[in-house]
């Protein structure tokens, strides 16, 4: 059983302590008190941290793109860093994009004899995306970052009414 001190919890999670801790001293050592209570307000405390989580998570969107470094243009690995950096954000806001506007889609098939010659499909994309939050910018690996944005409700009602008044 690993002890931890009640004011390393109140640091870290302060919004989501449980109330019973409210005017407890937290300079007190933990160890003092019953392991079992211990585990119960961590618990709590961790249980309303992840439903704060999952609400937020209700009210945004979440788009993700990655990079590989290596095939990234440029003269020293910490620009071929940069710009895959780049490369993940946009493609993070066309992940976004496609999630707001839609995607066009155009597909042709060609066949002859009953046997398919060739199969063609193309998509498009197209929108404004304003607003998206970046929420993690992480390695992945030695040679790919992964960017993630999210852009919450109100911001994508107010961009597809834009959208919607230049139709």
């Amino acid at each position: 059983l690993i002890a931890i001190p009640a004011l390393i919890l109140a640091t870290t999670l302060p919004e989501v302590m449980p109330k019973w801790t409210k005017g407890v001293a937290y300079a007190q050592d933990a160890s003092s008190q019953d392991a079992a209570s211990q585990l119960a307000a961590i618990k709590t405390a961790l249980d309303k941290a992840n439903k704060a989580t999952a609400a937020r998570a209700e009210n945004t969107i979440t788009g993700r793109g990655y990079s590989v470094i290596s095939i990234q243009p440029g003269k020293s690995s910490g620009h071929r860093r940069l710009m895959a950096i780049r490369a993940a954000k946009l493609e993070a806001l066309r992940d976004l994009t496609e999630q707001i506007h839609g995607i066009q889609l155009n597909a042709q098939t060609t066949m002859a004899e009953a046997i398919i010659q060739s199969d063609k499909l193309q998509s498009n994309v197209d929108g404004v995306i304003r607003g998206a939050r970046t929420v993690k910018i992480e390695p992945m690996g030695s040679d790919v970052y992964e960017v993630v944005l999210e852009i919450d409700r109100d911001t994508i009602n107010r961009i597809v009414r834009s959208a919607r008044s230049w139709f």
